[in-house]
């Protein structure tokens, strides 16, 4: 849930965009949030009984620490999270998602560039009080420039690897 996190809307203004939209796969759960502005999607391993080509809207909630392991049961009104140390109760959120389909680019990228996420972060931190940064490209194995408005930047060296 905590991957998530980060494209959840907080302004309160579009329920669904306060959610996790679940699709299940097999043995599989795809969890999608968004706010406007950017998409989060993650597939993890998932032990399900009948659910696959199902979906669902999961409320988001804060996961107590270092808890690894939850059991989710949704039932027509409301959805329970047992962390096994405690339950969570909420109610069920019955709507629609977004058909964000036609914003994930379907033809090939034009390059891709393989970056520690660690220092894109640290990068990143830097900058939290800028309204924007721009990204500049140079190449596959040139370094990756983060830069300001003010002409503050933090230089990020590539990663050579081999495809997954």
């Amino acid at each position: 849930m905590n991957v998530c996190k980060f494209a959840i809307d907080k302004s309160g203004v579009r329920s669904t965009w306060q959610m996790i939209h679940c699709q299940f796969g097999e043995r599989t759960i795809t969890g999608t949030t968004l706010d406007g502005y950017r998409m989060h999607r993650v597939t993890v391993p998932c032990d399900h009984e009948g659910l696959e080509g199902k979906e669902c809207f999961l409320p988001f909630i804060k996961v107590p620490s270092k808890i690894k392991y939850v059991i989710v049961e949704v039932a027509d009104e409301e959805v329970t999270y047992d962390f096994l140390t405690e339950k969570k109760v909420l109610r069920k959120y019955n709507g629609e998602f977004p058909n964000v389909s036609n914003v994930i680019p379907k033809d090939e990228p034009q390059f891709e560039i393989s970056a520690n996420p660690k220092y894109l972060k640290d990068a990143m931190d830097a900058f939290k009080d800028e309204r924007f940064v721009t990204l500049q490209f140079y190449g596959e194995t040139k370094p990756i420039i983060v830069k300001s408005p003010t002409g503050n930047f933090a230089l990020i060296m590539p990663i050579r690897n081999k495809k997954y």
